[in-house]
This record gives C-alpha cells, structure tokens and sequence, in this order.
C-alpha cells in the first residue's frame, strides 16, 4: 500500500500532507488540555491577585515516594476527605499528565486574610470521607503501607507548590531557608527507650514496629503581598506546610460543636498521635482538621519561587563547569595539532612527490581512493543520523527555551509538551538528514529510508514507553497515562512527524549532491594489521569517556532533581554545558579519527558514529551507579521503571553524540582530502 500510494509523490501530495489546517490541528491536539472535569480554567502560570474575603482554591495532587517511585492520586487514598460533586479535576496539558499530575479540588475552605487555629473537615458541607469517619483495617494497612515507604503530599494553591520551610546553611555557613516540596503523608513514631542504632540512627523497634503516625492536621501558612498599584489586592508568595499528627476526641466532637475542633486526647500531659496500626478489629475513627494563617512579607511575586530552587551547593557547578573546560582544551589542543600537522603534510605533498620516509608520517594520504566508499547498511545508518540530528535540534531549542524563562518549572508541564512537539516538528531536518545521506551512499530506495526515519527510532521509543505505561497501570500509579493521551502522542507522531520527514526527503531529493573531493577506487584497498589500541573496539569505548566527563557532574544534578521531586533551574551552567558536551564529541571523533586514517584503515563511516555515542553506555552506566548508591528502591517494579526510563534517556543521547560525531569526522575528512591533489 505505501508503495503504491508513494510511488508517484510529487510536491502536490506533500502540500495536501502538510497543509496548515492540519498541521494546525495537531498542534491543537497537542496543546489543548486534558478534560477530566467541568472547571473552565486550567491551573495558570502566573500569580492571581486576592481582596480580602476572596475564596482561595486549595488544589490536591498526588502523593510521591523516593522508595518507591510509583506516585498516587491524593484523591486514591481511602477515605480521604473530598467534595462530593463530580466536578472537581483541573484541566491539564499533556506534559503534566506525564508527569503524573492530576489536580482536584479540594474541600479545604480558605478566605484570603481569615485567620483560624482548627476546622474539621469531616464536617464541611459537599465533603464525604470514610463512612461514618470509620476507617478499617484494610484502610489502615494502606496507609500504614503509604507512611512506611515515606510516601509525600503534594498540594498546589495558585500554582504553588505545597512545602516544608528548612533552614540549611550554604558554603560560607551562612543560614539560607529553602522549600522542600510536598510534606509527609505520616512519620513512623520513635521511642525513647529503645536502643538506637549507631548506622541507622533507629531504634530496631522503630524499624520494625514502630507506630505509624498519620498527619491527620496541617498547618498551612500563607505570605502575601500587597501589590503596589492597588493596596486593596494582593499576592501569594509562599505556601507553606506544618503538618502535625493528633488524636482528637471523637466522642466529645460529636456531642459538640461539628465544625470546630474537639479536645485532643492526651496522656501524660502530652498530646497521643493518630495512630494507622490496625490492632482494633472494628478499625478507627478518623478526623481530619487544619488551620490557615497569614503573614505579610516584602518578597515580590517575581520571586516567590526562589525558595523552591534555592541552591545551596552553586559553588559545585563552577567546579564542574571549570572542569569541563579543562577537558575541552585539552581536546582542542590535541585538534589543534592534528589541524597543524595535516596542513604541513598537504603542503609537502602538493609541492613535491612523497618519499619513502615520508609514506609513514603521511599514511592517511594513501587510502584516498577507499576513504568515501560507502560503508555497510547505508540504511541503518542515515536513519540513525537523521534521528539524531531531529534529537539535537529539539534538545537544543529546548535548552534555549529555558535559559530565556520560556520553559520555567513554574510553567507545569510547559518543558514535556514543548519537547514533544519539538521533536515532531524537528522530523524536518530528520528527513534532509537521513535522506542526502542515503543518496550519498548512493542509495536508491529513498521511500524506504523515509519511512523507517520516520517510524523507526519514535517507534522504538514509544514502544519502551507503551511497556513501562503498562507496568505503571498495573499498580495503579496517577502516571500511567491514559488512552486520550496516547491517542494524542500517536497523532502527533502520524499526522505532524512522518509527513514532516517525507517533506524533508523530498526538498532534499531536489537538492544536487556534490561530487567526492577524490575518486573511489574499484577494488577496495587491503587494510594492514594494527595495533591493539587502534582497533574498533578500543577507540570506540575510549572515545565516550571524555564527552561523558565534561557532564557528569550536571548529570548528576539532572538525576538528583529527576528522581528526588526536586526543581530543576540551572538552565545557564545546562547551556554552556551542553556546548561543551556537544564540541567535545566533535573533536574526540575527529582526533580517533583521524589516527586510524593514519593506520591506513578508512571504515571510519560506523566507527566516528559509535566514537561519540559510546557516551550514551557511560549514562547509563553512572545512572545505574547512582540507583544502587543514592537510591534506596527495593521494589523490582520501581528499578524496572527507573532503568526503564534511564534507557530510554541513553537511547536519545546515543543518537545525539552519534550524529554529531559522525558530522564532524566528516566535515574534517572531506576537507583535509579536498586539499589533496591526486594525480
């Protein structure tokens, strides 16, 4: 069928694949927000403005766990307190539901500048619980379950994120407070008259039966300020947490007044915590209650998230930048010196005849006429580079993005939508790429290697995803992503990324190939044994060390803020990083390169590509580094996730490093051989 119906594709069929009311569709598609409810607006980006007595919505999200990696609608939890209407789910874009997000409405009641110490919520009117507030012992277990593996609440009041207020010190000792995101579903209690643990910091009690204490109050405390045009409005700046475990009297609760708090029960004169451990048969009763305060405060509303990214350790970025620098000079002179001795080379060999002492310092020369021979799969390989330059060109948007503001954490979902649609808009250059490489290698099957462009490298990617989708359903985790938004992803990648690649293909099928700098000769040229350290297998591994080095340390930071719910906004050191990164590929390619042309061995076409990408496998080998050291998952399940989403990651970069690398030996080798006169 694709023969048939692309056999004859002209400019005509391609303007009907890609006319603007499609493309505009799509992109609608793709930017339009998830409907899960009947609430008009989706959560914003920007700060609202309050009057006092102004109604505050209060949005609930998901609970998350560093142990476990599987995140929770907040609304799944058993007989947590939300409205009774249907109505209550937050539009969202498509980055946020892959990332898990699910945003409701919550049933907290809060009035701008109304202070108050307690309110139950069992007794708002449209709030249903557990029935009759009793939770049983298979709503205990969970929740026990939930507290054991540290599981985090995260809540959102205009488009600020729930957080604990922490003071840490920086690198000069001085205090800086910081927001930790989210704050804790419980706490496993401590007894003093266990005997602690001098490696744990735990008593084996604590460890093994302690109490599970359930954060059945919070405390939420909200800075404003005044807005300067009009004192009547404000701000909110901070959304701060203070999360408590109290066991209130139930029976006194129901005799007095429903919405106020009753007395907590107390032994020894101090306040006993809401216990979860199931010991009665019948279950437990259950209040849930918070109080609101708010405090005015002088930091301006361009700032308020400051304390979610505050960096206490920026002094380590410089290192790693420094470093990184350090290596891309020590390339640059090992370049340089090639770039030197090659041009000595040419001019010796285009004033006189080579001598005989000459053939081994100038061998590159001699495999001129096999050095632009086509390599092995010409297909295979112009797919890969043509996916990793549509790679390239996405990640590199993308950074500039966000080092401009466009792309802040602030804008929820923004950097995963806009990625997304990058890279299908980016299948363009894909298909310019891989086909002028493939009429190159004087391929002939040129709708081949524009389907397999389009379908082969996003297909293997979707494919990943679709597995660890599944896996993710079969827990019941908020980031399995549902059907809608499959439908939409495989739309952009049918209807916006494969016409794209086809277009490419076909501008550059209009494009003339310029002719070999040398001829080729007939007969292939016998390639004479090496040395150990100049075979394949050695170059290629010792190629991605030193892309991998200039990295590490923002890879790193990249896998601490990805794994641990942390903010992530170091766009700038990202920036001049990815520069280094991406040069550094270059040049290592060019400098292995370059000696095994020395060696008389001109299969350099596979070899330049693995040079650089053999970066990929150091990824994915520190990130399987920092599982087992900075991570603590037990649950097969969850290391499935994380390695699976790792994979995935070192499959772009795989690409990415493979398509510059083999650009740069490329433009290096037709060079040098374009300034050779061969007789």
């Amino acid at each position: 069928f694709f023969h048939h119906t692309t056999h004859n594709m002209d400019a005509k069929t391609l303007r009907v694949l890609l006319s603007p009311h499609l493309v505009l569709i799509i992109l609608f598609l793709s930017l339009h927000h998830d409907h899960h409810g009947a609430l008009a607006s989706p959560v914003g980006d920007r700060p609202s403005t309050f009057r006092k007595g102004d109604q505050v919505p209060l949005l609930v999200n998901k609970i998350t766990s560093l142990h476990t990696q599987i995140p929770f609608r907040y609304s799944d939890l058993p007989g947590i307190c939300k409205l009774s209407t249907t109505t209550t789910n937050i539009d969202q874009n498509m980055g946020q539901t892959l990332m898990g997000d699910h945003y409701e409405l919550s049933p907290y009641n809060i009035t701008a500048l109304h202070d108050f110490d307690c309110a139950v919520l069992n007794a708002a009117p449209n709030v249903v619980c557990a029935p009759d507030d009793l939770y049983s012992e298979d709503d205990l277990n969970a929740y026990t379950k939930y507290i054991k593996q540290e599981y985090q609440v995260h809540w959102m009041i205009d488009n600020l994120e729930s957080a604990m207020l922490k003071t840490l010190t920086d690198r000069f000792n001085n205090p800086v407070q910081i927001y930790d995101s989210g704050f804790p579903l419980g706490f496993q209690a401590y007894h003093p008259d266990d005997e602690i643990s001098s490696t744990t910091g735990f008593s084996d009690q604590q460890q093994e039966n302690g109490d599970m204490n359930l954060n059945n109050h919070v405390r939420i405390n909200l800075l404003y300020k005044i807005n300067e045009n009009d004192p009547t409005s404000f701000s909110i700046t901070g959304f701060e947490i203070v999360p408590s475990s109290i066991k209130w009297d139930y029976e006194d609760w129901k005799e007095g007044m429903p919405g106020t708090c009753p007395d907590p029960v107390s032994k020894n004169g101090e306040y006993v915590p809401q216990t979860v451990n199931p010991t009665a048969a019948g279950g437990d009763r259950i209040l849930w209650t918070y109080g609101v305060s708010w405090e005015r405060t002088d930091i301006p509303t361009a700032d308020r998230w400051d304390r979610y990214w505050q960096n206490t350790d920026w002094g380590v970025d410089w290192v790693g930048l420094l470093s990184s620098v350090m290596i891309l000079g020590f390339l640059s002179g090992l370049v340089i010196m090639i770039a030197l001795r090659t041009l000595s080379d040419l001019h010796r060999y285009n004033q006189k005849n080579i001598s005989e002492d000459d053939i081994d310092e100038t061998g590159w020369k001699l495999v001129h006429g096999d050095v632009f021979r086509s390599p092995s799969h010409p297909l295979l390989l112009s797919v890969l580079v043509g996916s990793g330059v549509q790679v390239l060109a996405t990640a590199t948007l993308i950074i500039l993005f966000a080092l401009f503001g466009l792309l802040s954490p602030a804008h929820r979902g923004a950097l995963i939508t806009t990625g997304i649609v990058l890279y299908n808009i980016m299948g363009l250059f894909a298909g310019m790429v891989s086909s002028r490489l493939y009429r190159r290698f004087k391929g002939l099957l040129w709708k081949r290697n524009a389907l397999v462009t389009s379908l082969a490298f996003p297909g293997l990617i979707f494919i990943l995803f679709f597995i660890i989708n599944m896996t993710l359903r079969g827990q019941h985790s908020s980031s399995a992503v549902p059907a809608t938004t499959f439908i939409k992803l495989i739309t952009l990648w049918l209807g916006l990324n494969v016409p794209l690649v086809f277009c490419g293909t076909y501008l550059s099928l209009r494009m003339p190939l310029p002719d070999d700098p040398v001829p080729t000769n007939q007969i292939p040229r016998q390639i004479p044994e090496t040395v150990w350290y100049r075979r394949s297998w050695f170059s290629i591994l010792a190629g991605g060390v030193l892309p991998f080095g200039v990295i590490f340390l923002q890879w790193f930071f990249i896998l601490l803020c990805l794994w641990n719910d942390r903010f992530y906004n170091t766009f700038g050191f990202l920036f001049v990083s990815f520069i280094i990164f991406v040069v550094t590929c270059a040049e290592i390619t060019i400098f292995m390169g370059y000696f095994q042309l020395c060696g008389e061995d001109y299969h350099w076409w596979w070899r330049s590509f693995f040079t650089a990408s053999t970066s990929s496998l150091y990824v994915f080998l520190y990130s399987t580094f920092f599982f087992f050291v900075r991570m603590d998952i037990s649950s097969p399940v969850s290391g499935f996730v994380y390695f699976g989403y790792t994979l995935i990651i070192a499959l772009f970069v795989f690409v990415l490093t493979g398509s510059v690398g083999f650009y740069a030996c490329y433009f290096f080798i037709w060079r040098i051989f374009a300034s050779v006169k061969v007789a």
